[in-house]
């Protein structure tokens, strides 16, 4: 989940996507637009997932990756006490 702002910058267009009404940490219902969106990280690994955006989640570069569609693409690995994550 990323803010409407991120798609907005890379021209999509939000009047095209689905909508869903997802609740998320405030507790109140808001709008979600999804697109299914190519993510190039580099070194030759490509991940095509649905992406969801959202108004109210504050600066266009935060974001929210999710189990289904992202990191069920890869092995990860969370590093807590490190404050690091791998992904493979």
């Amino acid at each position: 989940m990323f803010p409407t702002q991120l798609a907005t910058a890379l021209g999509l267009k939000l009047s095209g996507m689905r909508t869903e009404k997802v609740i998320g940490i405030g507790g109140s219902p808001i709008t979600a637009y999804f697109d299914l969106v190519t993510i190039d990280l580099g070194h030759d690994v490509v991940v095509q997932c649905e992406v969801g955006f959202a108004s109210g989640m504050g600066l266009v570069k935060t974001g929210l990756l999710g189990q289904r569609g992202f990191f069920s693409a890869f092995k990860v690995c969370f590093d807590l006490p490190g404050r690091t994550f791998t992904i493979s």
